[in-house]
């Protein structure tokens, strides 16, 4: 059973890739091609929006943001993440090496997560970013259920069976 602030959280990502919640607050997630396919697409739009936005318009970005003293940095860290995006965006269409994409959805939801928070937390960036560090553990939630769901699963996924 998931602790209760993410009954709150995931709700419309599950609903809308067949998972449900069972009396007593017990979410059940069936290991399914569409909950792969919605999870890897959302978190691809996302890391791609996120990615293009202080490349395409710095000044935007940074009155959200906070200012930067280092531009280059934050478009180099966006440049890198544009590829990120990607993969994750088209991560539907693998039917082989599936383990790539939840080794890239789980150590990229971590890292960010990780550096959101901690320089949140020492007041480096300015605390939006620890929205975002609030989202990169919802993603990072929702690919380790995947990866139980699919080490449980008796009828496979991509990367050892095929679909």
């Amino acid at each position: 059973m998931l602790s209760s602030p993410m009954n709150y959280l995931l709700p419309g990502l599950l609903f809308s890739c067949g998972g449900w919640v069972m009396p007593g607050g017990k979410w059940i997630v069936p290991m399914t091609k569409t909950f792969y396919s919605v999870l890897s697409k959302v978190q691809g739009i996302y890391t791609l929006i996120t990615a293009v936005w202080p490349i395409a318009d710095i000044d935007s970005f940074m009155e959200v943001t906070g200012p930067k003293t280092d531009v280059w940095l934050v478009k180099t860290v966006a440049a890198i993440l544009i590829p990120v995006g990607l993969c994750f965006i088209f991560a539907s269409k693998v039917k082989r090496d599936f383990w790539l994409i939840f080794l890239l959805g789980i150590t990229t939801t971590s890292a960010l997560a990780t550096i959101d928070f901690y320089y949140t937390g020492v007041g480096t960036i300015s605390g939006v970013y620890a929205l975002d560090g609030v989202l990169q553990v919802f993603f990072l939630l929702c690919w380790v259920i995947l990866c139980f769901r699919y080490q449980k699963s008796k009828t496979g996924f991509p990367g050892r069976h095929g679909w």
